[in-house]
């Protein structure tokens, strides 16, 4: 019976991982009032010297702050300003492209308004807290070695 709910939980981590492998959490990202959650991600793409329109993206939505738990995706979520932004994008390859565009940040005056968020994967649980675990095992000059 065990070895039976230890592979239902494998498949169902290997499930929500591949739903989860269209999206992106956007960290630090203002709120803005009466704000369109795809039109924020869309100027974030801009920003980032992407062409997203806003039929690139399926869905996009706030993450309560309380909703948050303190393993997913490091503690630093749960201490965050603002409430996570989680966008589903239509393509992987986008989403990719996204992912690999986000170190044009650094060239964004400081004072600019998304200078300081971060994009990162959507982890499920279960590979979030492996992705934590492994990082705090490694010097601060070597946490960029592991990645999920």
């Amino acid at each position: 019976m065990e070895l039976v709910i230890n592979e239902l939980d494998v498949r169902l981590n290997d499930i929500e991982r591949y739903n989860r492998s269209f999206n992106l959490r956007f960290l630090n990202v203002p709120v803005e009032r009466d704000e369109d959650p795809i039109q924020t991600v869309a100027n974030i793409g801009y920003e980032l010297g992407l062409s997203i329109d806003y039929c690139d993206i399926e869905n996009a939505h706030r993450i309560p702050i309380r909703l948050l738990a303190p393993d997913n995706i490091g503690s630093s979520l749960a201490k965050t300003a603002h409430p996570v932004l989680i966008a589903r994008f239509y393509s992987r390859p986008l989403r990719h492209t996204v992912l690999v565009a986000k170190s044009n940040l650094k060239y964004l005056n400081d004072r600019h308004p998304l200078k300081y968020i971060n994009i990162v994967e959507d982890l499920s649980k279960r590979n979030a807290t492996i992705y934590r675990l492994a990082r705090a095992k490694l010097s601060k000059q070597n946490k960029h070695k592991i990645y999920s």
